[in-house]
């Protein structure tokens, strides 16, 4: 058996490289136009491979790279949308008050027609203390917390009060005793 000496063998190749150089290139050229068609399918093969490989490390690195700029901008992102807000609402009063009571409304399944139906219905006055808002704002929309139902239109002072007792009876009856008994 005989042992190769590996530095030889390597500058054997070396040497035969530099004297046929263009007899290998040659070669090569004859095999590419040969094969084309199917280096470049085996090409094509590697790079599904590789792409569907990666795929998860990159969306990954994407969503990582995307979440990392929205958290460094979102306090600039956040002072921006204030101030074009605040912008809008000052060039559009009319339009942002109209905008924002209907999203009021919309919260309760109201219209601004059955909103206006149910202020007619109680002459503009709040239906506890049946005296109009003394802010000369829009009534409020008392409704029920747990099944979201409105009950009616209170002006801000009944509506707090309401709110105070947390919306229960047993409460208001007793408050309700209570200055009767006091007087």
């Amino acid at each position: 058996m005989a042992i190769l000496n590996t530095k030889s063998n390597s500058d054997y190749h070396k040497k035969y490289r530099e004297q046929h150089r263009e007899s290998i290139k040659a070669k090569k050229r004859a095999w590419y136009a040969q094969n084309k068609d199917r280096l470049r399918e085996h090409l094509r093969e590697q790079s599904r491979k590789s792409y569907a490989h990666n795929i998860d490390s990159r969306r990954a690195a994407a969503r990582i790279t995307s979440r990392k700029r929205w958290r460094d901008n979102l306090e600039v992102m956040r002072s921006n949308m204030r101030y074009y807000s605040k912008e809008w609402r000052q060039k559009h009063p009319e339009r942002h008050k109209f905008f924002s009571r209907r999203y009021d409304l919309r919260q309760f399944g109201m219209t601004v027609e059955s909103y206006e139906q149910m202020l007619l219905d109680q002459n503009n006055l709040c239906a506890i203390c049946h005296e109009p808002d003394q802010d000369g704002k829009r009534l409020a929309i008392d409704h029920d917390h747990e099944t979201n139902r409105v009950r009616g239109l209170l002006c801000r002072r009944c509506n707090r009060a309401i709110g105070a007792f947390h919306d229960r009876a047993d409460l208001l009856l007793s408050a309700s005793e209570y200055l009767n008994h006091a007087i």
